[in-house]
């Protein structure tokens, strides 16, 4: 379903008409290429963590909530990539909505042995412009935003990504 959005100009018959679907909901802002935005993010323990601290290993970031669908299909191949990767690449899992609580059940429940952190006031998720979930950027040793993906994804495409970008 569209609409369409007439813009009048001042004095005179110059208007405009534009089409604009508004079915479409928000999309991620493409983050590739920049620094990775250093914000301080509650663990589900209650403790406070800086997400610059993180850098100097390569990382996965996952963002993800609960009630995601596509999250909850996505959740086990991130555990099991990690089992797989941890050696040589730091996971983390930043929940956008749920309480300490909820996210670390939700965790748990999935295998999840990688740090889960939450995004409570929306800070990174607005730094990082992320709209959608699960959306999971991947974070060069210097702090560098080098990929970032929008969906689900399966063991088998992370394991792609992680030897695509970093390589051993």
């Amino acid at each position: 379903m569209g609409m369409a959005l007439v813009l009048a100009g001042c004095g005179g018959d110059n208007s405009e008409t534009l089409s604009e679907d508004v079915s479409t909901i928000a999309t991620n802002n493409v983050s590739s290429g920049e620094e990775l935005p250093d914000v301080t993010l509650s663990g589900v323990d209650g403790s406070q963590v800086t997400t610059r601290e993180f850098v100097g290993t390569p990382m996965v970031i996952n963002f993800w909530y609960s009630t995601c669908e596509p999250c909850r299909r996505e959740m086990p191949a991130f555990a099991a990539a990690h089992r797989e990767f941890a050696d040589r690449v730091t996971f983390i899992g930043v929940n956008m909505y749920d309480s300490a609580i909820a996210a670390a059940n939700f965790a748990e429940r999935y295998g999840v042995e990688y740090e889960i952190l939450l995004d409570s006031n929306g800070e990174f998720v607005g730094e990082l412009g992320v709209a959608l979930a699960p959306t999971t950027i991947l974070v060069d040793t210097a702090g560098t935003i080098v990929h970032q993906e929008s969906g689900e994804l399966t063991e088998e495409e992370i394991t792609a990504l992680i030897n695509e970008w970093f390589p051993t």
